[in-house]
């Protein structure tokens, strides 16, 4: 059994604000094979923040396998060190510890009913942590 209580002092039941739009050296922490609404196969990612201002803050995305979402996956995917002509299964463990640097902007949305400000990555706002960027607009697919 575990003991909580939510009115204790030092339990932050804030809303998180949005990371300020940037580039983040993050470490992929999570991933989640899942299925989108329209049927494609796809990984929620988790990740988290590991310098800066923001160290320990944590980054949300996916990557659709499906389509001109296929690009992004490609661009994301480099990022983290495979080879632009990799050919094979995909699989969540490939992807976790992977560190990149991603291009967050904040957007508005609705949830349950209330507008929100969420983090969102760019299309093509995957980028090597070692320096080398793989800019979206130049990847061949």
């Amino acid at each position: 059994m575990v003991d909580v209580n939510f009115e204790e002092p030092g339990y932050d039941n804030k809303k998180r604000e949005p990371l300020p739009p940037g580039e983040y050296h993050v470490k992929v922490e999570t991933c989640e094979e899942k299925t989108s609404t329209a049927g494609n196969d796809m990984f929620n990612l988790g990740m988290v923040v590991l310098e800066g201002e923001q160290e320990n803050r944590r980054i949300w995305d996916h990557l659709v396998f499906a389509g001109g979402a296929l690009k992004r996956v490609k661009i994301a995917m480099c990022a983290m060190g495979y080879p632009k002509d990799y050919k094979g299964d995909v699989t969540p463990d490939m992807l976790i510890g992977k560190e990149v640097v991603v291009t967050v902007i904040t957007e508005s949305d609705m949830y349950q009913g209330e507008e929100r400000e969420r983090n969102v990555v760019t299309f093509g706002g995957y980028a090597s942590a070692g320096g080398d960027v793989m800019d979206g607009e130049e990847v061949p697919f």
